[in-house]
């Protein structure tokens, strides 16, 4: 067994970003807010949260480019138009799941976040909040369903 972190690696499509991660996420789930539904074109985002310090971009970050919210600081490559990842409130850097997986990254998620605002339902036990976990939790749908947007 190795003492030493474990390292995932991913590029973007074109494979003239890339990006490392050193350790095991500090957080992996899956967000159902409005933000990450648009950016994805997707029901939810599997994300996964690593300190920013654990996070590296090997290889072309001036390819970066980005667009910042109140709530990100999303990230991708210009040339391809591939998500990358999100640098958000500075100490943390939310790396897409789906970035990491061809190096061994597999995605353990342990909550479902801002489900106020999901379409998605996911009936899978894993507990789920209406913002981070330690904000107010919601109850299991009974079902996996798309449904449409509160209004």
């Amino acid at each position: 067994m190795s003492l030493e972190p474990a390292v995932y690696e991913g590029s973007c499509l074109c494979g003239q970003v890339k990006v490392r991660v050193t350790g095991p996420p500090t957080r992996a789930g899956f967000c159902h807010c409005q933000t990450c539904r648009a950016w994805h074109a997707a029901p939810v985002n599997a994300f996964a949260a690593w300190p920013s310090k654990a996070v590296e971009v090997t290889q072309g970050e001036e390819l970066l480019a980005n667009y910042k919210s109140r709530r990100s600081n999303r990230h991708w490559c210009r040339e391809c138009g591939s998500g990358m990842l999100n640098r958000v409130r500075g100490e943390w850097t939310v790396v897409y799941a789906m970035v990491l997986v061809d190096s061994g990254y597999v995605h353990q998620a342990d909550c479902h976040i801002h489900c106020d605002e999901a379409v998605l339902d996911l009936h899978d036990g894993i507990p789920k909040f209406t913002g981070w976990p330690g904000s107010e939790p919601m109850e299991e749908p009974p079902q996996t369903r798309i449904r449409p947007a509160a209004s």
